[in-house]
């Protein structure tokens, strides 16, 4: 099987925060959200949808846009069909958080479908509710500034446990391999 290697960047977030995957090409638009949710780290508790060459494809219960295509009706190979082409992902549309996918291209194997597997990444997920790019810029200052006086408010939001720079593939992929794990 060819499966498709997709780099999946963060859009106006830096540090740059990615992550590179390995997909089935017949993975729908709607099975890659679940995908990305999971890759990334969002907590799926915002509308999104997919935009490429003047086409929208999103959820049809969302209702977001009577043009939309649904995306559970279109397959990545569909959309991604050659290296160098391009798909953009938009979730949280008051914090505006775009991801670029870039088919890198193809790799073989005899994997079975549905496929998907994280290879490489970095850096942690943004906060849901953050704020976007700029407020996640923020964020970031006040985090490397313990002196600075919303320094303990964003801690006790985030909690101890957050690190924007922690990423850990293994943990990615153990939530990849529970969803598509086969019922019986």
């Amino acid at each position: 099987m060819r499966l498709h290697q997709i780099k999946v960047e963060l859009v106006g977030v830096r540090p740059m925060v990615w992550r590179r995957l390995v997909l089935s090409p017949e993975i729908t638009l709607g099975k890659l959200h679940r995908v990305l949710q999971a890759v990334m780290g969002w907590e799926d508790s915002h509308a999104h949808s997919f935009a490429q060459g003047g086409r929208t494809y999103s959820d049809p219960r969302l209702e977001l846009n009577g043009n939309d295509i649904n995306e559970r009706r279109v397959s990545l190979g569909e959309i991604l069909a050659e290296p160098g082409s391009r798909l953009i992902y938009e979730y949280d549309f008051g914090d505006d958080w775009k991801h670029e996918l870039l088919c890198e291209g193809f790799v073989e194997s005899d994997a079975e479908a549905p496929y998907a597997i994280c290879a490489d990444g970095a850096r942690a997920c943004p906060p849901e509710d953050c704020g976007g790019p700029i407020g996640y810029a923020d964020l970031l200052q006040v985090l490397n500034n313990p002196k600075h006086k919303g320094y303990r408010e964003m801690r006790d939001w985030l909690g101890t446990d957050f690190d924007p720079v922690a990423f850990d593939c293994g943990e990615v992929n153990k939530r990849l391999t529970q969803m598509f794990r086969r019922k019986r």
